[in-house]
């Protein structure tokens, strides 16, 4: 298993596009992917998915708002 973080402390740098993007690619690649959008004021990767809006973030889960399960969301790449 390997783990890549992708952060920077500036927006509109193209973290989102690029985050979707590999993990499209990785899994075309015939790899699992999860990916966590840990970007707490403006998760958009939901967005760039497909989710027009994702009711349960890790935000709410790190409140202690809702169960990590619970903001798990599938995408068939």
């Amino acid at each position: 298993m390997a783990l890549i973080g992708i952060v920077s402390g500036k927006g509109g740098v193209g973290k989102t596009t690029l985050v979707a993007n590999l993990a499209s690619s990785l899994t075309g690649l015939g790899y699992d992917v999860t990916v966590v959008d840990a970007n707490l004021t403006t998760p958009h990767l939901g967005l760039q998915l497909g989710l027009s809006l994702a009711p349960i973030t890790l935000h709410d889960v790190l409140k202690g708002k809702e169960d990590v399960f619970k903001a798990v969301y599938y995408h068939p790449f």
